[in-house]
């Protein structure tokens, strides 16, 4: 019979095993480091997750789960496109920050179990989404067909998650305060392409 399961140690599991990865990568992190960090005996880790591997997945699967929760909460907020582009740009960074001890052990694990993979064309079916609503509404316009478009995406995040991967620890914040800069000023270049095209001051 299975014990049961406790969220609140499941989170604390997945928050050490997300430090531990990043300190020491995939290969040399081990379940009694990561149950050490979160207090609790090793044995306990897998009435959670059957192995490492399982527990590497689902510390990256957390991450891109609150991600497509956050763009689906700003999508359905009562706001223009503009300013869903704003808060997408802040929660998004915020993220990206935060999992930054991981992220590179994401390109090299995650991408052969296509973890990585599936998630990045979930986030851009999202983006898609969000940008037609802002087209139904009128706010933005037709700039590519739905090929080129999806191509420029993905070449931007793939960009922007392996950029913020291989920045050491004391230089994420002077990096993400650039990066965060250079989005902004994406961000309304592209604003300003779609009010030129509209004929709006």
């Amino acid at each position: 019979m299975s014990r049961p399961q406790d969220s609140a140690k499941r989170s604390r599991i997945l928050d050490a095993a997300l430090q531990t990865f990043g300190e020491v990568g995939f290969s040399s992190a081990t379940i009694k480091d990561i149950a050490g960090r979160a207090d609790i005996a090793p044995g306990t880790v897998y009435t959670y997750f059957s192995d490492k591997r399982e527990l590497f997945r689902q510390t990256v699967q957390a991450a891109w789960t609150e991600l497509h929760a956050e763009l689906d909460a700003i999508r359905k907020e009562n706001a223009s496109y503009a300013e869903k582009l704003t808060r997408l740009r802040h929660k998004g960074l915020a993220l990206l920050k935060r999992m930054h001890p991981i992220l590179n052990g994401m390109f090299s694990e995650a991408v052969r179990m296509d973890l990585f993979t599936e998630n990045l064309e979930r986030f851009l079916d999202q983006l898609e989404e969000l940008y037609l609503e802002g087209r139904s509404k009128g706010e933005i316009h037709e700039l590519q067909d739905h090929r080129q478009r999806r191509f420029l995406l993905r070449t931007i995040a793939c960009g922007l998650l392996l950029q913020i991967s291989i920045v050491d620890a004391e230089h994420l914040d002077q990096e993400m305060d650039r990066l965060h800069d250079d989005l902004e000023q994406n961000e309304q270049a592209w604003l300003e392409m779609n009010r030129t095209l509209g004929g709006r001051p």
